[in-house]
């Protein structure tokens, strides 16, 4: 997951980069100046404090407020969707922490 702040270009060169049409990224956006980014990801994902206008244009809108975890719950939702389970999904990242090193 990358965050791209409103720039449609630097989107294109990340899927590009990665192999990936626009269509096979999820955009998670919450405000008007996102709108033309929805146009083009799908599938489409925005906080629970999503504005109106762009409400309608989304996929799935999370429980969460807008910097307070969308994206993590995005994964989530992602992963979970494909069947795979969150605690397989996580092992890589949680065998490589030790106690020391979590911190947030």
């Amino acid at each position: 997951m990358v965050a791209v702040y409103h720039n449609k270009k630097v989107l294109k060169a990340i899927a590009i980069g990665h192999g990936l049409s626009l269509s096979k990224i999820d955009f998670v956006g919450d405000d008007v100046i996102v709108f033309s980014f929805l146009e083009s990801a799908s599938p489409r994902s925005a906080p629970s404090d999503v504005r109106i206008l762009i409400k309608d244009k989304v996929v799935e809108i999370t429980i969460f407020k807008g910097r307070d975890g969308v994206v993590r719950d995005v994964y989530e939702y992602i992963i979970c969707g494909r069947g795979i389970s969150l605690s397989t999904a996580y092992k890589p990242l949680l065998d490589r922490w030790s106690l020391v090193e979590v911190a947030q």
